[in-house]
């Protein structure tokens, strides 16, 4: 069985959020809390007049829109690089050809 680490992250005004996690993806998760504890604050100052659930409504959409933009950009990435790849198998085929 794979190792565990019980870790605690506070997201916001909210209680501890208790997680099992890999030792290995304990940064990422420690990283993702505070980006989103970052934003809080600052979209916290920036937007007074906002509930605390409109500003995580808010910092969710956010990174709904930054996940969909780097799908988006890993699926032009695989293309391009297939098409790399056929160019290449494409040389290749015709350089035996010609030897």
């Amino acid at each position: 069985m794979s190792e565990v680490k019980e870790i605690n992250l506070r997201i916001a005004h909210l209680a501890p959020i208790q997680l099992k996690v890999s030792p290995n993806d304990e940064l990422s998760w420690r990283k993702a809390s505070d980006s989103i504890n970052n934003l809080w604050r600052t979209w916290s100052a920036r937007f007074p007049d906002k509930s605390p659930q409109d500003i995580l409504g808010m910092i969710t959409l956010r990174f709904a829109q930054a996940f969909e933009v780097s799908n988006s950009k890993l699926e032009e990435a695989k293309n391009a690089f297939d098409q790399i790849e056929k160019t290449l198998d494409t040389l290749l085929v015709d350089d035996l050809s010609n030897n």
